[in-house]
């Protein structure tokens, strides 16, 4: 069995190398915070700021898509970090 062990770390179930509650707690809220966010889909358009051709040109692959299982409702033209 290979063991990595770097520099200030330790092995994966060493709690020494564990961020600290409150960090913990607030990292673990910030991934739900910013998954949650149901805004800057393309398809929705929110802003009123993407060309009509792109949505256009989109929905008319929606199946070549949908055969790859992806939902083209998901595509973002914001990132929210």
């Amino acid at each position: 069995m290979v063991v990595w062990v770097f520099a200030g770390g330790g092995e994966e179930d060493d709690p020494a190398i564990a961020p600290n509650i409150l960090e913990s707690t607030n990292l673990i809220y910030m991934v739900n915070v910013l998954t949650a966010i149901k805004y800057g889909y393309i398809l929705k358009n929110e802003d009123d700021n993407i060309p009509e051709e792109l949505i256009t040109t989109l929905t008319r692959y929606k199946k070549e898509f949908a055969d790859l299982d992806y939902k083209i409702g998901n595509i973002r033209a914001l990132i929210n970090i």
